[in-house]
């Protein structure tokens, strides 16, 4: 369930007067997402949560602009706390609902096709650290403040406690890594298509260098869990790249905590 709505600050709301709220049931993260409509108006979209995790949005959409198709950060404003950023729409719809199971080849080579122009895009200069270590320092704050909850870690770490998991996790970190510029959060409701095409790219909160299977590991978790196992294989033949099950059940054990 999304938050209630709160009203934002003045400045903001001068500027999406008249416009109709819509909130969108999707994702995970703590924050609440609206799509904003008017009449003879663009759509947009208001991400709504605490401040820190909503200027982290903002900063990576803002270097990413020049590089990928991203939303456009139109207002970002904090308010005691919470952060309000207006962003762009971009054409389509997300890959799970853009093509209702009719084309799930399609679907599957548009995946590897966007996450091979994330990968490839020039990481140098990048300011954003999503590598192991510091994920991993994220992870022990996270579960130290109480933000983990075991009640909604996969199914095969169900019963277990945060404080097991973190001990698996630091005891089964990869020894090297492959580093890209990554999205950090490559799940089908992330991905548009537009047409059967790739359109771009949301829920950029994670998005920084780090290693591929980051991507890969929980990409090719959505499309197990949405449209089934069997098209796990295809995905890493579009990609370019064997699976690496080492590194797949790792990138899948350090989202427990994010």
């Amino acid at each position: 369930m999304l938050p209630p709505r709160r009203a934002p600050p003045a400045t903001l709301a001068a500027e999406i007067a008249g416009y109709t709220w819509e909130p969108i049931q999707r994702g995970c993260s703590g924050a609440a997402v609206y799509r904003l409509t008017q009449p003879g108006a663009p759509i947009r979209f208001l991400k709504v949560g605490p401040t820190g995790m909503i200027a982290d949005e903002r900063d990576r959409l803002t270097w990413l602009a020049i590089h990928l198709p991203v939303p456009e950060v139109y207002h970002f404003l904090d308010e005691d706390g919470q952060g309000y950023l207006l962003m762009s729409a971009i054409a389509g719809l997300d890959a799970i609902h853009e093509t209702h199971g009719d084309d799930l080849p399609n679907l599957v080579r548009v995946l590897a096709e966007g996450l091979r122009l994330f990968h490839a895009t020039p990481m140098d200069n990048c300011p954003f650290d999503e590598m192991i270590g510091a994920k991993l320092g994220r992870a022990r704050q996270r579960a130290a403040a109480g933000l983990v909850d075991p009640d909604d870690f996969d199914e095969q770490r169900l019963g277990k406690s945060v404080a097991e998991v973190l001990a698996e996790l630091e005891g089964t970190r990869p020894p090297t890594e492959d580093l890209v510029l990554t999205h950090g959060d490559y799940c089908l409701p992330n991905i548009l298509l537009d047409g059967g095409k790739l359109s771009g790219f949301i829920d950029l909160g994670r998005a920084g260098v780090a290693d591929r299977f980051q991507d890969l590991a929980l990409a090719a978790r959505s499309l197990a869990y949405n449209f089934g196992e069997e098209w796990v294989p295809l995905l890493f033949e579009h990609y370019g790249i064997a699976p690496d099950p080492h590194k797949m059940a790792y990138f899948q054990l350090l989202d427990e905590f994010f």
